[in-house]
Formats: C-alpha cells, structure tokens, sequence
C-alpha cells in the first residue's frame, strides 16, 4: 500500500467518523506494523486488527496492557496474564509503570 493510498484510506475514514457523506470506515487488516511506534494508540478490537504484522516490541505492549487488567472473577484470564508476565515485562516502558509480578 503506497503512502498516497494510505493517505486516502485514512482520509475516508476521518468522513466516516464525522458522518460525512463519501465517508467509509478503514480496513487495514494484515497491515504490517513491524517497528511501528504505537504508544498513546487504540488497539481496535474489532476483526479489522486480525492478521496485522508485529514484532516483539508490539507483542510485548499489548501482553504489558493485557496484564494491567484486573480480571477478579476470570481464573483462565488470570492464568493467561500469568503466562505473559514475561512477555509483558519486555514492553519498552516496563521499568516507568512497573514490571509485571512473574
């Protein structure tokens, strides 16, 4: 996708969001977001983020995210966050918001 094709992308998607005719929601699935700077970003949950491309360095953001959620009456949740810790404790603020318990 070239960067003009982008640009139009997301301008459809800004009239979309304003209801303005000629407007259409964004679809950037399989995007390649290797080595993208995504903080201070939303995550879409919503089918439109299925097979995007990442590296560690996304995977360990949204691992950090996912086990900063208090999950009280979800013990596979738990489990998972568990799981994770490691992960999550590569995020690259880990050290300023605190590292996961593992």
């Amino acid at each position: 996708m070239t960067p003009d094709k982008i640009a139009a992308v997301l301008d459809a998607h800004a009239k979309w969001l304003r209801g303005e005719d000629m407007g259409s929601r964004a679809n950037l699935e399989r995007a390649n977001l290797e080595g993208a700077n995504l903080d201070f970003a939303s995550w879409p949950l919503w089918c439109g983020s299925f097979y995007v491309i990442a590296d560690e360095r996304l995977a360990a953001q949204l691992a950090y995210h996912f086990c900063r959620i208090e999950f009280q009456k979800c013990p596979d949740a738990i489990e998972a966050q568990a799981a994770l810790a490691s992960l999550a404790n590569r995020f690259h603020r880990a050290g300023e918001c605190g590292r996961i318990p593992e």
